[in-house]
């Protein structure tokens, strides 16, 4: 992946979490560097873990547009004295610490977002599957479906854009009918924004590598395989064919 600098481009900042949904520009640009291949990614591995706020909004109807960040419950019902709110460890905080975080885990096969902490291996309250997201153009890598986005009330943010099925299948593409959704997420240091970007971005790739290959195998092993049901039905009729002659043939030995 290569390396970009953030403060070299300026854009207004947006003054709504609305202006974040539909701004269409990107405060990083891709130089038009080739990506590179790196090593394959373990796949239960937790790349990235930290607190967020975030918020989303699909095609679906709805009454109308989400306009703050989604809150988090569990701020109100944790039962904590007020001087540990904001205890740390090397990780991070320990609690919610106010109600608009939630904790997040990152691994290869997406972004699992939970309540708290603490179960942080239990029932998310909100997933972004890899395979989900929109395809990256490699020509543009850091100003396509994932993207940083200027900051907002002292947050440092990405925009992800995901496509998932109406109907859930095996063999789903974008090109497949199905439902919008886009994600903002939010940081409180840019340099955990930028540390989940690549991550996302690195991911992304490798998934869209990973399906040309598939493809490829597919065409190569296509001609060896029975294409029409006329050509299944003809090879089905010889394997029944070759049974009735053996059967026949022991009916003629009983009765000799």
């Amino acid at each position: 992946m290569h390396n970009y600098n953030s403060d070299n481009f300026k854009l207004s900042k947006p003054k709504t979490i609305t202006d974040m949904f539909k701004t269409s520009k990107s405060s990083k640009k891709s130089k038009g560097k080739k990506h590179k291949k790196g090593k394959k990614i373990p796949k239960n591995k937790i790349l990235w873990e930290g607190w967020l706020k975030f918020i989303s909004i699909t095609d679906k109807q709805s009454p109308k547009t989400p306009n703050k960040f989604f809150v988090n419950p569990e701020y109100s019902y944790q039962k904590i004295y007020k001087k540990h709110l904001k205890k740390k460890d090397k990780k991070g905080y320990l609690n919610v610490k106010d109600r608009f975080q939630f904790f997040a885990t990152l691994k290869s096969d997406g972004l699992f977002i939970y309540k708290n902490r603490k179960y942080a291996f239990g029932k998310n309250v909100e997933e972004i599957k890899i395979k989900d997201i929109r395809k990256i153009n490699e020509k543009k890598l850091y100003s396509s479906s994932v993207r940083e986005i200027e900051d907002f009330q002292n947050n440092f943010c990405l925009k992800i854009k995901t496509k998932y099925p109406i109907n859930p299948k095996l063999d789903y593409d974008e090109k497949t009918k199905g439902h919008k959704q886009d994600f903002i997420l939010c940081m409180d240091k840019k340099k955990e924004r930028n540390k989940i970007l690549k991550f996302f971005v690195k991911l992304k790739l490798s998934q869209q590598e990973y399906d040309e290959k598939m493809k490829k195998k597919k065409i190569i092993k296509s001609p060896n395989k029975t294409k029409t049901f006329e050509e299944k039905n003809l090879r089905q009729a010889k394997k029944l064919g070759a049974k009735r002659r053996l059967l026949d043939s022991f009916t003629r030995l009983d009765y000799m």
